[in-house]
């Protein structure tokens, strides 16, 4: 299964970034393991499962960016 350490910490400009820590072994597994075998398997467009994934990550984004204005007031 997929294995990674994950930690979201606040960078510049109140801006948050995730930091994946991985050894070789980890990295392999992410890399070609089941997770990726899904999303790599030969689909031609994107699912619908994609396209709720990149919705909800602009969401997010927004709320970052009036997030990151609030602190900077």
């Amino acid at each position: 299964g997929y294995e990674s350490l994950h930690i979201t910490v606040m960078g510049p400009k109140a801006r948050w970034v995730e930091v994946q820590i991985r050894t070789r072994r980890m990295d392999e597994i992410a890399e070609r393991g089941l997770a990726a075998h899904w999303k790599y398997k030969g689909v031609k467009e994107e699912s619908t499962l994609d396209n709720w994934l990149n919705s909800l990550r602009e969401s997010l984004e927004e709320s970052e960016s009036n997030l990151s204005q609030k602190l900077t007031d």
